[in-house]
């Protein structure tokens, strides 16, 4: 009843979600869950940092900036589960996914000497070195 007449005169403000959704996920879920997330943020990141330099795949890192944008974007109020300001976010979490796999299977078919159906009419075909 207090905190309705402060907010009322404008001395107090409602604070009803977090501001940020690392805060939100530490508060709903507790430290110990925040603390394993960013251990898999972290460990997602940094492989996909690490696969990114061995792919050397321009699309890829376009992808994985979006995605590191977007975390970081979660500093400011953003939420990540899917709402309408962040609904395409999961689309280009795929593209970045089958970019990967697709660059990995070039790469490992074009070593044994065979390209994929198609990889050469499709553009997948890596420049020459």
């Amino acid at each position: 009843m207090t905190s309705d007449f402060l907010y009322s005169f404008r001395s107090t403000f409602s604070a009803a979600v977090a501001h940020n959704f690392y805060l939100e996920v530490f508060l709903d879920y507790g430290i110990v869950a925040f603390a394993g997330f960013l251990c898999v943020l972290i460990y997602l990141l940094v492989h996909g940092y690490r696969l990114g330099k061995r792919l050397n795949c321009q699309l890829y890192w376009v992808f994985y900036l979006c995605v590191v944008s977007f975390l970081i974007a979660g500093f400011t109020g953003r939420r990540y589960f899917p709402e309408p300001e962040n609904l395409l976010m999961f689309p280009i979490l795929a593209a970045l996914i089958n970019t990967a796999r697709l660059k990995l299977a070039l790469q490992e078919n074009s070593a044994a000497g065979t390209l994929p159906h198609g990889a050469q009419a499709s553009g997948l075909r890596s420049p020459p070195p």
